[in-house]
């Protein structure tokens, strides 16, 4: 991300710097901040479960930046009935400019990166990576995506079981 000259597009499910307990997770926030500031088209696309007290901040904040775009995405839920844990973008990518990708388990958080154990894999293919910005554009640009609204009260998204 350090190196990117055009684009960055992320995908999540959730996205935080802040560290259980106190602290900041800086690494990949002052990556995001600095591509920004170097005129790279960032955007950052992470599900509806972001909506959490100590989630939407950092969004809030990234919002204010130039060429630093953020949006949440909320799946309708199912027609048949509610299922619990699901229809939620749950993809954990990043492309960057033409020909660089990063496919992992990992949300962002530091706990992904340093207390559990998740995989990532670093793709460096100009065709996998126009295949990986179509399905980013889809989300980014489809109908269930919203662009993060920092003047706005989020209410945290419930996707747990229902008694």
């Amino acid at each position: 991300m350090n190196n990117a000259r055009k684009r960055v597009y992320i995908q999540l499910l959730s996205y935080s710097p802040s560290v259980r307990g106190g602290g900041h997770f800086a690494e990949l926030d002052d990556a995001l901040r600095k591509s920004a500031a170097r005129g790279v088209d960032v955007r950052l696309l992470c599900s509806d479960w972001c909506q959490k007290r100590y989630e939407m901040p950092y969004l809030k904040k990234l919002v204010a930046l130039a060429n630093l775009d953020v949006k949440l995405s909320t799946i309708p839920e199912w027609s048949g009935a509610y299922i619990s844990f699901s229809r939620v973008e749950h993809c954990k990518m990043m492309i960057i400019d033409d020909s660089l990708s990063w496919i992992g388990s990992s949300n962002w958080k530091r706990d992904y990166f340093y207390d559990s154990r998740n995989i990532a894999v670093v793709i460096r293919n100009t065709r996998i990576n126009t295949m990986l910005s179509q399905i980013f554009l889809k989300s980014w640009d489809g109908p269930y995506s919203w662009k993060v609204d920092p003047k706005r009260e989020y209410k945290p998204k419930y996707f747990g079981e229902k008694n």
